[in-house]
C-alpha cells in the first residue's frame, strides 16, 4: 500500500440560526490540531524560504514542509542526538541566529525527522513541532 493522506483536524463552536446564518449553522471559529506524520526523511531542503521537503515509506511523492522563524510564533525545533545509548534533546529556538544555524546544519537531505504539522489548502504542511536526528543511532 501506499502512505494515506495527511487530513487538517481541529473543534469550532458551531451555532444554529445566529445573525450569520439565521436558518442554519454557523461557525465563528476553529482551532487546528496539528497532525502527527510518519517518520520521515528530508529529501530536499530550500533555507531561503524556510521549507524543506520530506518522503515518507510508502510515500508516493515528496511533501514541502514550511516552518516559522518569526519571534513569538516559530516552530518549536529540537535536535534529537542519540549516541552510544545516549539521548540528547537540545531546543533549536527559530527566530533566533543561533537556533537557525543549528537548524541549517542539522536539516540535510536523508535526515530523519519527526514532524507535527497544520495540513494546508495547497497540500503543503505548516510544521507546529520538528524534531530532527542527528548521532550515531538513527531511529528506524
Amino acid at each position: 500500500g501506499t502512505a494515506g493522506q495527511v487530513y487538517a483536524q481541529g473543534a469550532s463552536y458551531a451555532r444554529w440560526g445566529n445573525k450569520a446564518a439565521p436558518n442554519g449553522w454557523s461557525v465563528p471559529w476553529v482551532v487546528l490540531s496539528p497532525t502527527n506524520l510518519p517518520l520521515a526523511t528530508v529529501a530536499s531542503v530550500n533555507n531561503a524560504t524556510n521549507s524543506f521537503t520530506i518522503t515518507v515509506p510508502k510515500g508516493s511523492k515528496p511533501v514541502k514542509v514550511n516552518y516559522s522563524t518569526t519571534s513569538g510564533s516559530a516552530t518549536l525545533a529540537y535536535q534529537v542526538d542519540r549516541n552510544k545509548d545516549k539521548v540528547t534533546v537540545t531546543p533549536q529556538d527559530l527566530s533566533s541566529t543561533a537556533g537557525l544555524a543549528a537548524l541549517t546544519q542539522g536539516l540535510t537531505v536523508g535526515t530523519r525527522v519527526a514532524i507535527s504539522a497544520i495540513p494546508q489548502a495547497d497540500g503543503t504542511l505548516k510544521a507546529y513541532t520538528l524534531k530532527f536526528y542527528s548521532g550515531s543511532q538513527l531511529p528506524k
